[in-house]
């Protein structure tokens, strides 16, 4: 009776220390102020029989400011063409920004406010070497609009892409934290409040949250943009290949082919064309007619 009466005592102890949640609302004050909206608008040129048309769209993403001067960490495909982008603030507030860099292979991206008002909160960068399968994480963002929404979840694993010819090495974060449209280039916070990724992407059959989210690893950011910033073209690229290049009958078998570029872009400003016949080629849609890139400062 009294190892039955032990067992049952020990039994509901794990249960209940399982059952309760972490309460993250300390934490959720400190740097929710430092999370961002973020709202762009695009272009996209569209040849139509002999004429040209303009088609405009407008995006939503998140971002979390970083350094006290404004720089914002976001998600590279939410701003990487962007012709304009809004950041709203967690105070209401709206301001300009422009892209600093922009990695789109790794999507993730640095933009600035045009001015930084005083006392903006900014949030620590992490270490994301020391995560451990199982740890407990956040994000906040605003997941199908709904601006500084909370999910938590778990480190479900790291993801690592090695280096090819064309791709640099990459490290992205698998969470089971709810993410949705809307939360692209918000934070993924670790459980003492430090950013340990920027959300990516995630993979689902039903178009919304299947518990397979991803996030591009801060370690991975600082040492890709970070530590040596490449310089934003505004320019959204394909590499070419051989076979690629064959379907194209296109004469060269390395460069790049430009799909878009944004308005007022080093790229804008240098007179490049981005493609204006849309084209499938297996799974992939392809901006055909702009420039092939070959050569930069004489060099292939």
């Amino acid at each position: 009776m009294k190892k039955t009466f032990l067992w049952l005592i020990t039994t509901f102890t794990f249960f209940c220390d399982f059952a309760v949640a972490t309460d993250f609302s300390k934490l959720v004050k400190q740097v929710d102020p430092a999370v961002v909206t973020i709202y762009t608008r695009e272009h996209q040129e569209v040849q139509s029989g002999n004429n040209i048309t303009i088609n405009r769209s407008e995006g939503l993403g998140s971002g979390v400011v970083f350094s006290a001067d404004g720089k914002i960490l976001t998600a590279a495909h939410v701003v990487h063409v962007a012709d304009n982008i809004q950041v709203q603030l967690a105070t209401g507030e709206i301001i300009g920004a422009d892209v600093l860099s922009s990695i789109t292979a790794s999507d993730i991206a640095v933009i600035k406010l045009k001015y930084a008002p005083e006392n903006l909160v900014h949030v620590p960068l992490g270490d994301s070497d020391k995560l451990s399968v199982g740890e407990e994480l956040f994000a906040i963002g605003a997941p199908r609009g709904l601006i500084h929404t909370f999910t938590a979840g778990h480190f479900s694993n790291r993801r690592i892409h090695e280096a090819s010819e064309f791709l640099p090495a990459m490290e992205f974060i698998q969470t089971d934290t709810p993410l949705n449209p809307g939360n692209s280039g918000g934070p993924l916070f670790s459980s003492n409040g430090e950013i340990i990724g920027i959300v990516s992407h995630m993979r689902s059959i039903s178009g919304g949250n299947e518990g397979l989210g991803f996030a591009a690893s801060i370690n991975m950011i600082k040492n890709l943009l970070l530590n040596n910033p490449p310089i934003w073209g505004g320019l959204d690229v394909i590499p070419l290949n051989e076979a690629l290049s064959k379907m194209l009958n296109i004469p060269f078998t390395q460069g790049l082919l430009v799909q878009r570029v944004a308005y007022n872009s080093p790229g804008h400003t240098a007179g490049i064309k981005g493609g204006t016949m849309p084209v499938s080629i297996g799974k992939h849609q392809l901006l055909l007619g702009g420039d092939i890139i070959v050569g930069l400062n004489g060099k292939k």
